[in-house]
């Protein structure tokens, strides 16, 4: 743009996006509107995300996509991904990045929680399976043994 065409500062707008025209494809999430295409994505199907959501509920699993408030839960559901969240569903420290919820005096851990899990992970049919825990400061292992016995 050339000087003589740009608006002075005191009226320029900066909320509006800019205009650039793109042609309809048939393929697009949905038709042209205010935003380009590429932030438009296609929803999921609910069967596969359904059947995920009642396995891990009925095995009375969390995970990070919950936890965290995952945006990304629908599209992973619905694919059969999940990571798993063991050893409770709140953490002992309350890092910034993190949306975890935090507690000082988190649950005892479940004993049948492994169990739990590796059925999940058959009745889902998963191939690849991605685990991770909380922080359990609380613990004297830091919680790097889960058994609830001594490590070693």
């Amino acid at each position: 743009m050339k000087n003589s065409e740009q608006e002075p500062s005191s009226r320029r707008r900066l909320n509006v996006l800019p205009n650039h025209e793109e042609k309809p494809v048939a393929e697009r999430a949905v038709g042209l509107g205010r935003f380009p295409s590429w932030l438009h994505r296609r929803l999921p199907k609910g069967g596969e995300l359904a059947n995920t959501q009642l396995i891990l509920g009925q095995q009375k699993l969390h995970t990070v996509c919950e936890e965290a408030k995952c945006p990304n839960l629908l599209d992973c559901w619905s694919r059969k991904t999940a990571t798993f969240l063991v050893m409770g569903k709140a953490c002992t420290r309350n890092c910034g990045f993190c949306d975890i919820d935090f507690t000082k005096k988190p649950q005892p851990l479940d004993p049948s929680e492994p169990e739990r899990v590796a059925e999940s992970v058959t009745l889902l049919g998963l191939k690849h399976v991605v685990i991770t825990m909380v922080a359990r400061d609380d613990l004297t292992d830091g919680g790097g043994c889960t058994s609830g016995q001594h490590c070693g």
